[in-house]
């Protein structure tokens, strides 16, 4: 999967997504270790290739008030937790299976982003 045809690991070293929005329904609130359900929108890029990525998220929101928490697990703020599926297909990234090896290798893979983030001191 490193060579040319597949993944070309070696001239594209990194698979990125890049979260470009995250937009919750009308009247949604965040609270403190409640899960809502909003939609991601980002850019894929494989091999060189960016594709626009729409899809649903689940976010979770953590207030962060007690210090003796806060000490024990090293976050000193909030914390927002962004986990979201979604499916792509290889080919719309130039990625080409070869015919022998289609039977065993999925063109279209289930991709999983996990993003915690905090806010800045």
């Amino acid at each position: 999967m490193h060579g040319g045809d597949w993944l070309n690991a070696e001239e594209n070293p990194n698979i990125s997504f890049t979260l470009d929005s995250v937009t919750a329904p009308e009247g949604a609130q965040l609270a403190h270790g409640q899960a809502v359900e909003m939609t991601v929108s980002g850019t894929m890029t494989i091999k060189g290739t960016t594709q626009q990525i729409t899809a649903p998220a689940t976010v979770t929101y953590y207030i962060i008030d007690d210090e003796e928490l806060a000490g024990t697990y090293g976050i000193e703020s909030n914390v927002l937790r962004i986990q979201s599926s979604f499916t792509i297909s290889l080919e719309d990234y130039g990625v080409n299976i070869p015919s022998p090896l289609r039977t065993k290798v999925s063109n279209e893979i289930e991709v999983t982003v996990r993003l915690t983030a905090t806010e800045q001191a």
